[in-house]
């Protein structure tokens, strides 16, 4: 029996392969799911995903802009377009990202973290130390957190 073109089973199988490692066989999959089913915000987030994984930053932005089309209040969407965008070292658009995150999820530690990064990469440093103390008055135990927000207090000290 063959598998029926279903962009959902494309999607979860892409899922399954990705957290295997296996990430080739991800992308495949995501492609297959979003071929299947164009209108797929999923898919195309998951395809954005494992190409940033993969380092095909282009067209992993280009995935996940078409997610955050499809699916305007998609949090993952806007979270990883954030966190992808900060790793290319584009801190404004990262910046503009994690906010538009932010304000579907503002109790995301991990979007506070970032947006703190990115604030800190730009230079705006006395935001970044706001966004860190915001995200420490959520999960006063995250170890990264503290870390970044000690390496801002110290960049201000210096200044």
């Amino acid at each position: 029996r063959s598998i029926p073109d279903s962009a959902g089973i494309r999607n979860n199988l892409g899922i399954a392969l990705a957290a295997q490692g296996r990430g080739g066989d991800a992308i495949a999959a995501f492609r297959a799911a979003v071929a299947a089913e164009p209108g797929s915000a999923d898919a195309h987030r998951n395809l954005g995903s494992a190409l940033a994984d993969a380092g095909q930053v282009d067209e992993a932005l280009t995935q996940l802009r078409q997610a955050i089309a499809l699916a305007p209040r998609d949090f993952a969407a806007r979270y990883d377009l954030g966190v992808i965008l900060l790793q290319a070292g584009q801190h404004a658009p990262a910046i503009d990202a994690l906010e538009a995150a932010l304000l579907l999820d503002p109790r995301s530690v991990d979007g506070l973290n970032n947006l703190g990064i990115a604030l800190a990469s730009a230079g705006r440093l006395d935001e970044a130390i706001g966004t860190f103390r915001r995200a420490l008055a959520i999960a006063p135990q995250s170890a990264d957190t503290r870390r970044n927000l000690a390496m801002a207090e110290q960049l201000t000290r210096r200044r």
